[in-house]
């Protein structure tokens, strides 16, 4: 039981470090979110207006900057989707174990543990405009592909 109790409050404190962190890096992210869908449109405008008129060398550095950025935003809304799966699992965790078996103290502290790992988990930035998970990284390369038409028809 007091196993149980000391897991209760390191889940406890690691929600509270997880509200802090988010609070504290809102505004970083907000920006990355805005760098990385800028960078990741004109890299993609780069590479296919005027494709005959860039040499070999700037256009693969062109890609290897599009395939960076491409990268980086792909892995920071995947660490979103692995904070959701980590808390799949622990709900997963609590249903297959024996808790009728169990104390009501224990039952009860698990219930909350229980309704904590039922809501979903993906970090939000900004008031939840930005959440990241896999499907907002489709999201801004549709934004970004969108914005490479608007210029060629724009140019052209």
């Amino acid at each position: 039981m007091e196993q149980f109790k000391r897991i209760v409050k390191l889940h406890q404190s690691l929600l509270q470090l997880q509200n802090k962190v988010t609070t504290c890096l809102s505004s970083a992210v907000w920006l990355t979110v805005i760098e990385s869908n800028l960078s990741f449109s004109l890299c993609l405008y780069q590479m296919s207006v005027n494709i005959d008129q860039v040499s070999g060398y700037r256009f693969y550095k062109t890609l290897a900057l599009f395939l960076g950025i491409a990268f980086e935003y792909y892995f920071l809304c995947d660490s979103g989707e692995r904070l959701e799966e980590c808390s799949h699992l622990l709900k997963n965790s609590i249903t297959q174990c024996d808790w009728h078996r169990c104390s009501s103290k224990t039952r009860k502290g698990l219930c909350i543990l229980l309704r904590r790992a039922q809501r979903p988990n993906h970090p939000s930035f900004s008031w939840g405009l930005v959440v990241l998970q896999r499907e907002y990284t489709l999201k801004a390369a549709r934004v970004g592909y969108s914005f490479m038409n608007f210029m060629r028809l724009k140019s052209g």
